[in-house]
């Protein structure tokens, strides 16, 4: 189970979720999803969260509706390349800004990274 937290609507980290299942492969592209009851269950949040995060994922093109099929998520690969890239860069520049915060140099913060990738 999630813990979701409270300064961000739920059906946004239920968004995010989803797309960080898809991006880590988690979920292939074209695969079938779990139906909004199915995802409510299994992440004790309300049906109509799970379904307005479906709206929105549907509106950015990840989750592709078949009326009697249910949900898939998209074969867009591009479109998935671009999600990770995204993924990447909203962490780095996470990680950027709290080193510079606490004063680690341009060069000390690249150094400590490329030590940590050869790990």
């Amino acid at each position: 189970m999630i813990n979701f937290n409270s300064t961000t609507p739920i059906y946004l980290q239920f968004v995010k979720l989803i797309k960080y299942n898809i991006i880590s492969g988690k979920l292939e592209p074209g695969s079938k999803m779990e139906s909004v009851r199915g995802y409510a269950e299994i992440y004790k949040i309300n049906p109509n969260t799970v379904q307005k995060g479906f709206v929105e994922l549907e509106e950015e093109g990840i989750v592709e509706s078949n009326r009697t099929m249910g949900r898939n998520v998209t074969t867009n690969l591009e479109l998935i390349k671009k999600l990770r890239e995204e993924a990447l860069n909203e962490v780095i520049d996470e990680a950027i800004l709290n080193l510079t915060n606490l004063a680690f140099s341009k060069q000390e913060i690249l150094s400590s990274f490329e030590g940590k990738l050869k790990e």
